[in-house]
């Protein structure tokens, strides 16, 4: 998190308005492809021994060097906006809720994914592909998500990708027991919806509130996906042992259900509003920070 925050000011900083949207894209792109292509190491060594953490160390060493060589002037922190929480719950509880919920969805898969893969039969490579073609899938799906969150209600959007969460977790668990090709294709399907919710549970929070406040409110919405993280691994743990492997997507079914038809109920029921729909922008969970990179948020935080 630290590294995703130093690298994330620098690009702020370094970075003018009008290019602001095709940095933020570069960056989105090359943080989706590290982290699926990285699954791959699993294929470079033992995984029993020390070695691949050896391997990830040099690379990070060797990503210094760049930064040292160059005379790019370093990248100085913006200015701190408050946001009470109060505020936040009031005009968007569904975006924190969805940052809940994303947190308890991604931390499970990203802890307990591999031995979910391994434990239905696949191979170190079998496992490496399954992880690495969930995370690829959630990135290309990114555009099209995106595409219909600017042209549809958020918070419905919202309700039908929890659902399609959901169905597609049990898709899953129904091609776990099937040939290897289903359980990639399940996958695919799997990582598609899973990993476009957090980015539009941050747009439809910045709908509601002014453009001065996204950068607190990006800072609670990560603060939320951290609580989620947190519980998500615990809790589908505890359900793997006491079902087996399929308690890892039968927990984040749930989960995804429950918070798909609390989407739902809750459009129904909350007081209309009026709002004005920013374009979709495709945001990673990393740190506050990458918020000042949003190409519709006012240069001038005091404006």
């Amino acid at each position: 998190m630290g590294m995703y925050m130093v690298i994330e000011s620098w690009l702020n900083d370094r970075t003018e308005a009008h290019m602001r949207g095709r940095v933020f894209s570069v960056y989105m792109a090359m943080t989706f492809i590290g982290m699926g292509g990285g699954q791959l190491f699993l294929m470079a060594g033992k995984i029993g021994g020390n070695e691949l953490f050896l391997v990830v160390g040099i690379f990070l060493v060797l990503s210094l060097v760049p930064v040292v060589l160059t005379r790019s002037i370093s990248p100085t922190l913006p200015d701190v906006v408050t946001l009470k929480l109060k505020r936040l719950i009031r005009e968007a509880p569904m975006g924190l809720l969805g940052s809940l919920v994303v947190g308890m969805i991604a931390g499970s898969f990203y802890s307990l994914a591999p031995i979910f893969a391994e434990r239905i039969g696949l191979d170190v490579q079998g496992v490496a592909y399954y992880v690495g073609l969930t995370i690829m899938c959630g990135f290309l799906m990114q555009w099209p998500i995106g595409t219909l969150s600017d042209r549809l209600d958020r918070q419905n959007v919202l309700a039908a990708i929890a659902i399609l969460i959901c169905v597609s977790s049990g898709f899953v668990l129904f091609a776990s027991a099937e040939s290897q090709w289903m359980i990639f294709l399940s996958a695919a399907i799997y990582g598609g919806f899973a990993f476009t919710l957090y980015p539009v549970a941050v747009a439809h929070t910045n709908d509601r509130i002014d453009a001065h406040e996204i950068i607190p409110a990006s800072s609670s919405l990560i603060l939320f996906y951290g609580i989620g993280a947190c519980i998500g691994p615990v809790a589908s743990a505890a359900l793997m042992a006491l079902i087996g492997p399929s308690g890892l997507y039968a927990f984040i079914s749930s989960v995804s259900l429950v918070f798909g038809v609390t989407v739902l109920v809750w459009s129904r029921i909350e007081p209309p509003r009026s709002e004005e729909a920013l374009p979709f922008i495709s945001v990673p969970r990393t740190s506050p920070i990458i918020a000042n990179l949003h190409p519709h948020l006012k240069d001038d935080l005091s404006d």
